[in-house]
């Protein structure tokens, strides 16, 4: 999906500008608090997404770490809210990975050196970073950014739409 509509050629610069990193089953990729400066892409494996909350119910004897958080599976990413620098840059969640993980991992400087050629990745990324920002409550500027609701963005069926309307925002202004 975050690649989804591209073009073949900026979808072919981003991919092969990002770097492959792997993690080991139950490897603590990063912690909820944690200053962050770049987002992961999914390729093979999942991840568990814990929130404070999550760690806590896992202490409980009865509790499944595979019960426990959201998965984000091949194909998904997270991270999104630390790529920009004005979006939080610290981790609203903690991420365990489920198996082993091959992802590719996405830093500021290398989506900035991609969007030398192709601008609009600037654009479109900016707006599902501040998305997921607003979304998980750590944007520095969430009162007020844009016409998007948190109510709105309560799943990510409505990711999509939102980023739109917020790239359309960020055009105008």
């Amino acid at each position: 999906p975050l690649l989804e509509g591209l073009g073949a050629e900026a979808q072919g610069a981003l991919l092969t500008a990002m770097t492959k990193v792997c993690f080991y089953d139950q490897h603590v990729i990063w912690r909820e608090g944690q200053p962050g400066t770049s987002m992961i892409l999914v390729m093979s494996g999942s991840v568990r997404v814990l929130s404070k909350d999550d760690m806590v119910e896992m202490e409980s004897p009865t509790a499944s770490p595979k019960e426990t958080g959201t998965k984000v599976p091949e194909g998904g990413y997270l991270g999104e809210a630390c790529l920009f620098p004005d979006t939080g840059r610290v981790r609203a969640h903690t991420a365990v990975a489920e198996g082993n993980v091959v992802a590719l991992e996405l830093s500021f400087p290398i989506l900035a050196s991609v969007a030398l050629e192709f601008p609009f990745l600037l654009e479109r990324f900016r707006a599902i970073a501040s998305l997921r920002a607003i979304q998980e409550g750590v944007h520095l500027k969430s009162p007020g950014i844009s016409s998007v609701t948190k109510a709105q963005l309560q799943d990510d069926s409505g990711l999509d739409e939102a980023v739109a309307g917020l790239s359309t925002e960020l055009r105008t202004q």
